[in-house]
């Protein structure tokens, strides 16, 4: 009697027509060659990518995750509100970045978006705080910190995106 085929990352039952491991999300070459792994996908999966894919196993942990990712946002927009003057701004968009969270499709979409829509509400809150009437201008709007932020939120969301495939 045939044995059901197994996954050789984390040993896991996978269907024998599987292009890829449900339980740790190795591809196989071959749809439904489970003995082999595809070279340059499973074996360089980082923690990242795993974590990520732990939380879109059902509905109920992509809430968690959206919670979690709103969390520190949150945080994040009302103290920049708070020292540039757009809290009101930074609170309806943590809300609606808190809303669209909970519709995405996906936990790599909630990561990688969370980054991103973070950093254009920094920005957002930036320029509308910006004194336009100021005789240094330039100086306010390329202010060190609101600019350092941005880049590295918009760094560590294409940072994620290129380490978490975009499959399931």
């Amino acid at each position: 009697m045939a044995t059901d085929p197994r996954c050789p990352r984390c040993d896991g039952k996978v269907s024998a027509r599987a292009a890829w491991c449900m339980h740790c999300g190795a591809d196989f070459e071959v749809p439904g060659d489970a003995r082999r792994v595809a070279s340059g996908t499973a074996t360089e999966e980082g923690t990242l990518a795993r974590l990520v894919r732990s939380f879109d196993r059902n509905d109920g942990t992509r809430q968690v995750l959206s919670i979690l990712v709103t969390i520190p946002v949150l945080i994040i927009l009302v103290t920049v509100g708070v020292l540039r003057g757009g809290v009101g701004l930074a609170l309806v968009g943590a809300v609606a970045l808190g809303v669209y969270f909970r519709l995405c499709g996906s936990a790599r979409r909630i990561v990688v978006h969370g980054a991103y829509g973070t950093a254009a509400l920094i920005g957002c809150i930036h320029l509308v705080a910006a004194d336009l009437d100021s005789a240094n201008l330039p100086g306010d709007l390329l202010h060190g910190p609101v600019i350092l932020t941005v880049a590295l939120l918009v760094a560590a969301g294409w940072w994620t995106d290129q380490r978490v495939s975009r499959r399931g």
